[in-house]
């Protein structure tokens, strides 16, 4: 393929060959990417699946049932698509595969079928049978758990519809119990088959976080008509973009323009991960990290001939993102991590967010490790010196404090006896009851009341 997209999602270099390839894209170097590698994460351990389930990590695609869009993306015959397409072309399984263990999912009932849709834009295949590849996948992976967010149903009838359908197939509503665990939940998602799938009301159960000002073009609009980017009409857009026809200006242009675009991406994440308010009680938590679209967007987009796939890989976001969740401290809040082209860097994502996972449920192992370098330290001729100095230290300062005791023993024992000897003369064998009393502490008194606020 000479550009555009591979059939998993990845941007053609320009042909679709995991290695390099030959003369008209032949011999490609281990195979055609045009199905995605198979994610192997790490397994759920028991630890964590004491998490709550409101802070256990999970990847999610955004606009999951744009995976059955039946015409390409990134390609000028089908242009509805290249802003409408979010995810590479397949099944559920599919972004399964690539990591996924939560599902954006859009109902629509269209001519009495209930079906799928991204905004205007409609998908055909029945969500009966995505939701038929939704339980084989789980059924074959016992262990995980998925979650369907549900939402934006068109009509009353599209809601109950959904629910019907997904309470024939086993999947249960998600409701009050998100205040429990990751164990409890996939003991109540558990289907006849083994898996595990719950679904959740998208509008009434999660926290969406949504920021609208993440938009990859927002840099040509301030250069070309102000700050606010909202005074150029699609057409002076359209003429932009055909003078211009560059990268720059973008969030795949040049060095400097990406990390002026990823700027507003960053701080939306630190945000999120680092909220100021507790987030709110029975809802999950979502982070959106993917480039947002409007009209003033996509029509920029269309002006440079892009679309969503080509620009969320061409900026690369996945990748930083999974190094971004990486660098975590133990504290971050990670939910639902929504993003666009799961397959390209998806599975990279996926395992960060595991990892952290498992840090949060197993401090010790770091405590264990922390120990491990201490050690190592000691063994260091640098410790050696320093250990043998602090140690002459603490000799000395001890022996000095044994001196100032016995010291001052003895000096309140000749007091004693000087006490005692100079009252001899007139209260006889009371002198030496005023010694032993000098000599002897207080005994406790066992009647006295503890002070308030300490233990009995």
């Amino acid at each position: 393929m000479l550009g555009g997209m591979c059939g998993d999602g990845t941007a053609g270099t320009p042909c679709c060959g995991r290695g390099a390839c030959g003369l008209f894209c032949c011999g490609c170097g281990g195979g055609c990417r045009n199905t995605p590698l198979r994610t192997t994460l790490p397994r759920v351990g028991e630890d964590e699946l004491q998490t709550p389930l409101r802070s256990w990590p999970m990847l999610m695609a955004h606009d999951a049932a744009t995976t059955y869009a039946k015409d390409g993306s990134c390609h000028k015959l089908h242009q509805v698509n290249n802003y409408a397409v979010t995810q590479p072309p397949g099944t559920l399984a599919t972004l399964l595969d690539c990591g996924a263990r939560a599902l954006d999912l859009r109902p629509f009932m269209h001519k009495g079928t209930l079906v799928l849709h991204h905004g205007d834009v409609i998908f055909h295949t029945p969500l009966a049978e995505a939701l038929q590849d939704l339980v084989g996948w789980a059924n074959a992976n016992p262990g995980e758990l998925v979650i369907v967010m549900v939402a934006n149903c068109n009509t009353d009838e599209c809601s109950d519809a959904t629910q019907d359908a997904l309470t024939r197939m086993g999947i249960w509503q998600l409701d009050r119990d998100i205040r429990g665990t990751l164990g409890q939940a996939l003991e109540r998602g558990k289907l006849p088959g083994g898996g595990s799938v719950l679904w959740v009301n998208g509008k009434s159960r999660v926290q969406s976080n949504y920021e609208p000002d993440l938009g990859c073009y927002h840099l040509l609009d301030r250069r070309l008509v102000g700050a606010d980017g909202r005074n150029a009409s699609g057409e002076d857009r359209r003429l932009a973009g055909v003078i211009l026809n560059i990268p720059q200006l973008s969030c795949y242009g040049s060095d400097h323009d990406r990390a002026q675009a990823m700027e507003s991406m960053w701080k939306y994440f630190d945000a999120t991960v680092n909220p100021r308010e507790s987030p709110a009680e029975g809802m999950l938590w979502n982070m959106q990290m993917h480039w947002q679209y409007d009209s003033v967007q996509i029509a920029e987009g269309v002006a440079r001939s892009s679309c969503i796939m080509q620009e969320n890989s061409w900026s690369n976001l996945n990748r930083l993102v999974a190094e971004r969740i990486r660098g975590l401290g133990e504290s971050a809040l990670l939910n639902l991590v929504e993003v666009d082209n799961i397959c390209e860097h998806g599975q990279d994502i996926a395992t960060a967010l595991r990892e952290h996972a498992r840090r949060r449920a197993s401090p010790g192992e770091f405590a264990l490790k922390a120990d491990a370098i201490v050690s190592l330290a000691r063994a260091s001729p640098c410790w050696s010196r320093t250990a043998a100095a602090v140690s002459v230290a603490s000799f000395t300062l001890l022996v000095t404090f044994v001196v100032a005791r016995v010291a001052c023993r003895c000096t309140r024992t000749q007091f004693a006896m000087w006490s005692s000897y100079s009252d001899l003369s007139r209260a006889g064998s009371r002198s030496q009851q005023v010694g032993f009393d000098v000599l002897v502490p207080p005994q406790h008194d066992q009647s006295a009341k503890p002070l308030a606020g300490l233990p009995s």
